[in-house]
């Protein structure tokens, strides 16, 4: 339950979800093109990848009552670890 006037400080990794779905947009465009030269490995390795990335998982973390310091440091060390 959150306190009236508390601070939530969402983590929620917006940039890691895009990259995924440029990933999934290039292999699926690989894709087409490998079933388009009859190339069915390539075709079948990249909707392999497609299936992979299309249920990796992404997490999204709350804090609450961070001051804008310790925000800053989490965001840092969040995407230095490359959680």
């Amino acid at each position: 339950m959150l306190k009236l006037g508390c601070s939530i400080y969402v983590l929620d990794a917006q940039h890691r979800m895009s990259t995924i779905a440029s990933a999934i947009s290039q292999l699926k465009s690989m894709k087409e093109a490998a079933e388009e030269t009859g190339n069915q490995v390539e075709a079948e390795e990249a909707r392999k990848f497609i299936q992979i990335l299309s249920g990796y998982p992404v997490s999204m973390q709350v804090y609450l009552d961070l001051n804008q310091q310790e925000e800053r440091q989490l965001f840092t060390n969040y995407n230095s670890i490359g959680v």
